[in-house]
């Protein structure tokens, strides 16, 4: 391997903004063996602290995607897309939130949390927060309580019943985070037992308009008949208020 190109790369990785813990590198089929040749030859002069934290992925674009989750890498903060395109936002919006938080550490504020976990219940909107392994689990969880959580008359046993939720999350290593400057905090209790009433009543409200859309799947015609047939003025109590794509219904309306 030549030499200068060698020097190049270990110049590179010395001025990284921040800390190397790990270098993954990622390409697709049509470059793979040029790739696997070079990398061959860069690993093989590695020390062995370097070549442990150096992985390299190949395939497509899901297959990367897959390998970087199970190393607890947030694939929505990488800055490229599917169709090859390079998106920086959450890529600078990382390295500033890793600034902010080296700062808070040296200040000596220990709650600096840079990746949450596994079971870690995230705050915010899109499907990369709404299908992480805590928020998927915290909505399987509260689904099934969701008929016991309405059938209760008074507020505070509904209060109470979020509240034992959200225990049996922390009990369980689960933190409830939200994001602000690039970093995640952990919010109190009374934060995140809101986060679980609200998902219980958007679990609710997805239930009741599943049911009447197969209500209505099973009355045929004759139902839509009725609709069709019904005064201008009334039609708004032709359909129930709680339909709702299910695709809609997620975790952000808690937050």
């Amino acid at each position: 391997m030549d030499p200068s190109l060698l020097q190049v790369y270990q110049d590179v990785l010395a001025i990284f903004p921040m800390k190397n813990a790990a270098c993954h590198h990622c390409v697709q089929n049509s470059n793979t063996s040029v790739f696997q040749s070079f990398m061959t030859q860069t690993l093989s002069v590695m020390d062995s602290e370097n070549k442990a934290k150096t992985k390299v992925h190949t395939g497509p674009f899901t297959h990367w995607v897959h390998s970087l989750t199970t190393y607890g890498i947030p694939t929505h903060i990488a800055p490229i897309n599917e169709d090859g395109r390079i998106r920086l936002k959450n890529h600078l919006e990382t390295l500033q939130g890793r600034k902010i938080g080296e700062q808070l550490l040296k200040a000596g504020d220990t709650d600096v949390i840079f990746l949450p976990l596994n079971s870690d219940i995230l705050f915010g909107r899109g499907k990369p927060i709404q299908q992480t392994a805590g928020n998927l689990r915290l909505t399987a969880i509260v689904g099934s309580y969701v008929l016991e959580y309405h059938k209760l008359k008074l507020k505070q046993e509904k209060t109470a019943l979020a509240a034992r939720i959200v225990q049996m999350v922390k009990s369980a290593s689960g933190r409830f985070l939200s994001r602000h400057t690039g970093i995640w905090t952990v919010v109190s209790d009374d934060v995140a037992r809101e986060k679980v009433s609200g998902l219980f009543r958007t679990l609710y409200r997805k239930r009741l308009g599943g049911q009447d859309a197969g209500e209505r799947e099973s009355a045929g015609s004759p139902s839509k008949q009725i609709v069709e047939d019904a005064p201008m003025d009334d039609s708004s109590s032709a359909a129930s208020p709680f339909k709702q794509d299910a695709e809609g219904a997620s975790m952000d309306e808690a937050t």
